[in-house]
Order: C-alpha cells, then structure tokens, then sequence
C-alpha cells in the first residue's frame, strides 16, 4: 500500500492534510461489455455481450479532507493489476481514479464526469497509448466514515486495441477489525 508520506509528496505535492482517516474494507464488481449493431427491420439495435464479469474485495483507508473523499488500495492478486494502488477521489459528483504501478503495467489518470468524454494517457513501460472514457453515470453516496457506494457506468476506448462498456460499483463498509 502506498503510504501517507508518498500520498502527500507524490499526488499532493506535500500539501495535504486530512480530517478524517479510516480503515474500510471495498467490495469491486467489475462488469465489461462488448457492443455490436445488429439489424433490426429499417434500423439497427445495439446488443452487449457480457465479456468479464469480476468480484473481489480488497482492503482500503478512507480520506477526507476539506473538499473531497479519497479511497487508497491496492488493487488485488487476483487481477492483472496486483502491483498497482489507486486512489479514487470523489469530488462534486466527478470521480477521478488515480492508478500508481509499480513496475510493469504503467500509470494512468482517469476522470468521471456524467454525460463528458475524457481523454487520458495510459503509460506503460513501452510507450504510451491513448484511452478515451465516456462517462454515462457517475453516483455515490459516501459518508464522512467511508462508508457507501460508487457506481460507475462508462465507454473505454483504447486507442486501435478495444471498445468496451463498463459498468463498476464499488461499496465501501467500515473495517472495524482494526481498531
């Protein structure tokens, strides 16, 4: 996990201080979907295909500061991503998710805005590529403790590989182990 000090002098920039802090335990349900016209009498009807539909849970600290909500963890084993912390932030109904690897996949910046398209670059060891989002839906409802749900609903495009829909929702509950 990336630590408190990295998070203030590699995404902050050393100025940053939280109010609040707290241990949550995430539930990803990541689903992507293919999409195809198919036709329909005079017209065409787009269809999507379920491609990858993934579950895992995953430990996180909850952030608040004066204007936003942060999500800090490290992404799984059980995805391509395992060496790779993202920090989601949630700000005025725009979700941004910030992805730190550690050596092999690369780094990316991704912004949600409803109804917006963002174009980023995801930058891998080899080289960059660009990946354009189309956000559809953005809601969550996250307390001052963390806890609550993200949902996401989004085009991908990655430059000349793929097209995907994505749909992800992310519910954060209050880990009291740790206390």
């Amino acid at each position: 996990m990336i630590t408190e000090e990295e998070i203030r002098k590699e995404i902050f920039k050393g100025d940053w201080e939280y109010k609040y802090k707290a241990d949550v335990d995430l539930v990803i349900s990541h689903k992507q979907y293919s999409q195809d016209l198919e036709p329909k009498g005079g017209s065409f009807v787009r269809t999507e295909t379920l491609e990858e539909d993934m579950e895992v849970m995953t430990e996180a600290v909850f952030y608040s500061d004066e204007n936003s909500l942060y999500l800090v963890y490290d992404e799984s084993v059980t995805t391509e991503l395992q060496d790779c912390t993202t920090i989601l932030t949630l700000n005025e109904g725009i979700v941004h998710m910030n992805r730190y690897a550690k050596e092999i996949l690369g780094s990316v910046d991704m912004a949600f805005t409803e109804g917006e398209k963002h174009v980023t670059r995801y930058q891998t060891p080899i080289g960059g590529i660009n990946l354009e989002l189309v956000t559809n839906k953005v809601e969550y409802e996250v307390n001052d403790e963390g806890e609550g749900k993200i949902t996401l609903d989004y085009n991908i495009k990655l430059e000349g590989l793929m097209s995907r829909r994505n749909r992800l929702i992310i519910e954060s509950i209050r880990n009291e182990r740790k206390k």
